[in-house]
């Protein structure tokens, strides 16, 4: 099973369900992006909302179908579903502050995605094409920056993406902050028809956490990147002697992700030559730089989300 995600300017990159999420795929997100489910996928998600409507045929007490929300577990639901949806997303409208980065916003729709096409919350195929739909796009929900419980779930900033989705609150597209019903009418998108299953599944995950993390891990990998090249182009530049970049001396560290980046440049310096007029021993911000910039290694060599 799979999602594929292509930016309209880059090659199709396949992801595996089950799989990892990068933050490659993330930082895609910040513009309009193809993206397509598997049909194995969304056979997978109907068949969870199939036992999950069947469930609730058969009378099964199920949360947030049947029951409120939270501390309200103890009292019973809405009868009708559009009823229960409202109940959930109108009282976490709660969010304060300036809007988050457009880009956190699509990064997280896209992870909330990734997770809700696992077919593990019993919600339903629509709301994966309405999703997948609004990325193709450039409508973003407008979601206030603070709010969020993280470890608990991201519950009052999606609450305002599933708003936005239905053509509630705003959002922005083509740079413009509108009403989201505009908003949805502009990017060609209508306006999604939620049940309670629906905005539960949609709200209860912590995608705009992942998606922070995952975009601030890519901006480190970035970071890295750039600083290993500067630092190989310094000690090409000064005529340093590169025998503290000798595997067996990082290798005694015992840290392996400084070895990692001392093999880096060691390709980098391949054809370079010492001048041999440097001190015996190079400074800290030359010799140490495996160390330093390989502390990011631990981070930057998984891909997860």
């Amino acid at each position: 099973m799979s999602i594929r995600v292509a930016a309209a300017s880059a090659q199709t990159t396949n992801m595996r369900i089950p799989g990892r999420l990068t933050p490659d795929h993330l930082e895609a997100a910040a513009r309009p992006i193809a993206v397509s489910l598997a049909p194995a996928a969304l056979e997978t998600v109907a068949a969870c909302r199939e036992f999950v409507s069947r469930r609730l045929a058969e009378g099964t007490p199920i949360y947030g179908s049947t029951t409120g929300f939270g501390p309200l577990v103890e009292f019973a639901g809405r009868t009708e579903a559009a009823d229960q949806c409202d109940n959930i997303l109108y009282h976490l409208a709660a969010g304060q502050g300036p809007d988050l980065p457009l880009p956190v916003v699509r990064a997280a729709g896209l992870a909330r995605l990734w997770s809700l096409a696992q077919g593990r919350s019993g919600v339903s195929v629509p709301v994966l094409e309405a999703l997948a739909a609004m990325l193709r796009t450039d409508f973003t929900p407008a979601v206030p920056r603070i709010g969020s419980l993280g470890a608990s779930g991201d519950l009052v900033p999606l609450s305002y993406v599933a708003r936005a989705l239905r053509g509630e609150g705003h959002a922005y597209v083509s740079g413009r902050r509108l009403p989201a019903d505009e908003a949805l009418a502009i990017a060609g998108l209508a306006p999604l028809a939620l049940d309670g299953r629906d905005g539960l599944a949609l709200v209860n995950g912590t995608a705009v956490t992942a998606a922070v993390a995952g975009l601030a891990l890519a901006a480190a990998r970035r970071a890295q990147a750039v600083a290993t090249t500067l630092t190989a182009l310094l000690i090409d530049i000064l005529g340093s002697d590169p025998g503290f970049l000798s595997p067996h001396l990082l290798e005694a560290f015992g840290h392996p992700h400084a070895g990692v980046v001392a093999d880096r440049l060691r390709l980098l310096l391949a054809g370079t030559t010492p001048t041999g007029t440097r001190s015996l021993q190079e400074p800290y911000s030359i010799r140490c730089t495996p160390h330093l910039l390989g502390a990011l290694g631990s981070s930057t060599t998984t891909s997860t989300a």
